[in-house]
Formats: structure tokens, C-alpha cells, sequence
């Protein structure tokens, strides 16, 4: 009896050893990344131009949506006289972006436009004149020359610069492995954003999101339809330092350099000294 009970306690006791071993390896993994905490996963409205660039909440308050209409999920709010910029219009509602590079939607009734945001009526054209029979060999003088001056560049937000660049680092990694490039796309890009600002307001690093459910749900939500699909998700101090961490892990460098994919969106959003990225990737 006394032998038995002794064996027992001996594999248990290697059991115990053995989880412990297994913890410790799991948390050494860990350790090694630090800051640079990363996830990858793998599975297989018409939007038109808005009339202004800006927005003011007329409204107490009103809802900023994470989609145009009233069943998508609020994302956030909005105070009366708080100025949104617009980056497009869905239907009657208007697709914002706050100063915090939240992007969502809000219906226009609850909106008027900032003075000076219309955009500008063209200019008529003025008919070119027709010169006498007797004056056609006349050489032409100053006057007769109209000077255009070049249209300003617009300029790109903080947010844009840094989707630009981190499309920039992948589709430099793709060019290496003879793969066609990915396309910046808009649709995706909001829905990249606003799981990037989920992460950041609801304090969780994961692809399960407690607001949106999986990746692939929130895809669907926000009206972007696929065959493939998948998603990278990033935590770093610079977007360098998070594309190398990505290109170090075999599941995040398959999405990355998969030929299933043409098109990805970019998330980006700081909290402290970190950023947190978001890349969503389909066909």
C-alpha cells in the first residue's frame, strides 16, 4: 500500500514539474518580444464624395457609428459644436474622422456644414477670341498668354503618412519574393482603424474583439465582402520596428506575402508610447 502511494505522488509530482516547465518556456516567449506583442490569423454603401471637408455637431450630442446607419454599433460620441473632418458620404450619412483618428459615421441631419467647406463653384470658361483675317501671322503678346497656376497637393494626415509607410515596408517584402503588390484600400482601412481604436479603448490586444467579435465578423459588419482573408495585428513603439517583428513570425510573413491577397488596410493608433497596428488583408 505504502509503495503504491508512493508512485502515485511521484507521477504527479513529474506532472506538476512538467506544467511548470511548460509555463516557463510560454513566458520566456513572452519576454522575448516585450513591447513588440503580436497576433496573426488566417482563413479563407456606396461611398461617393461629400460636399464638405467639415462638419459641426448641431445636436447635444449625437452618435458617431461604427457603419451608415442606425442598427451599426456606436463607436463613440460627438458634442454639439465639435468639429469632425469628413472623408466621405454614405447615402444621408457622412463618414468622419474625429481629432483622435477615430473614423465612423454620422447621420447628416444632426450636422451642418463648416462655413467656408462648400466646395468652390467653377470658374466659366472664356472663349478663346477669334483674330482678324488680316492679323493671324501676329505674333502673340503677353496678354494673350494665360498663366494657370498649379493646383496645391493635398495635404496627407498623420494617419495616411503612416498607412502609406507601413504598405510601403510590405509591399517591399512582397517585391523581394517576385509577388504583386498590395492595394491601399479605403474600405479596409476603416475597418482596420476602428479595430485599432477598439484595442485601444476597450484595453485587449486580440483578434477576438469584445465590440466586433472576429475579424472576419467585423469584415462583414462593415460591408466588406471576401474569399480570402486575415489579419495581423501589432503592438511597437515605431511601424519599422513592427513590420520586422512581423516578418520574424512564419503566420504573420504568410499574410504578408501571401498571393491570395490584393488588397490590405491599415490601422494605426497611439496610446502612450505604443502603437497599436492593424492590418486586414483580402482578395
Amino acid at each position: 500500500m505504502y509503495e503504491k502511494l508512493n508512485k502515485c505522488t511521484i507521477f504527479f509530482a513529474i506532472l506538476i514539474m512538467l506544467s511548470l516547465m511548460l509555463g516557463t518556456t510560454y513566458a520566456s516567449i513572452d519576454n522575448k518580444f516585450n513591447h513588440k506583442s503580436i497576433e496573426a490569423f488566417t482563413v479563407k454603401g456606396v461611398f461617393q464624395q461629400a460636399d464638405a471637408d467639415k462638419v459641426k455637431v448641431n445636436s447635444w450630442m449625437i452618435n458617431i457609428r461604427s457603419g451608415a446607419s442606425e442598427q451599426h454599433n456606436i463607436v463613440k460620441v460627438a458634442y454639439r459644436n465639435e468639429i469632425l473632418t469628413v472623408l466621405g458620404k454614405i447615402n444621408n450619412w457622412y463618414v468622419i474622422k474625429t481629432n483622435n483618428d477615430l473614423v465612423g459615421c454620422v447621420n447628416s441631419k444632426y450636422v451642418s456644414l463648416v462655413s467656408g467647406t462648400e466646395p468652390p463653384e467653377p470658374e466659366p470658361k472664356q472663349p478663346k477670341p477669334t483674330p482678324e483675317p488680316d492679323k493671324q501671322q501676329k505674333e502673340r503678346t503677353d496678354k494673350d498668354i494665360v498663366i494657370k497656376n498649379p493646383e496645391p497637393k493635398p495635404t496627407l494626415s498623420k494617419l495616411e503618412q503612416q498607412q502609406l509607410e507601413m504598405v510601403g515596408y510590405i509591399n517591399q517584402a512582397r517585391k523581394k519574393k517576385g509577388k504583386t503588390p498590395l492595394k491601399l484600400d479605403d474600405s479596409l482601412s476603416e475597418v482596420a482603424q476602428a479595430k485599432s481604436q477598439d484595442m485601444v479603448d476597450n484595453n485587449y490586444f486580440s483578434h477576438n474583439s469584445p465590440t466586433y467579435g472576429s475579424p472576419f465578423d467585423m469584415m462583414t459588419e462593415f460591408g466588406v465582402s471576401y474569399g480570402w482573408a486575415g489579419e495581423n495585428l501589432a503592438k511597437n513603439s515605431s511601424l519599422k520596428s513592427a513590420h520586422e517583428s512581423l516578418m520574424e513570425s512564419p503566420g504573420h510573413k504568410r499574410n504578408i506575402l501571401q498571393r491570395n491577397f490584393n488588397k490590405v488596410g491599415i490601422g494605426v493608433v497611439k496610446k502612450g508610447p505604443l502603437l497599436y497596428i492593424t492590418e486586414m488583408f483580402t482578395d
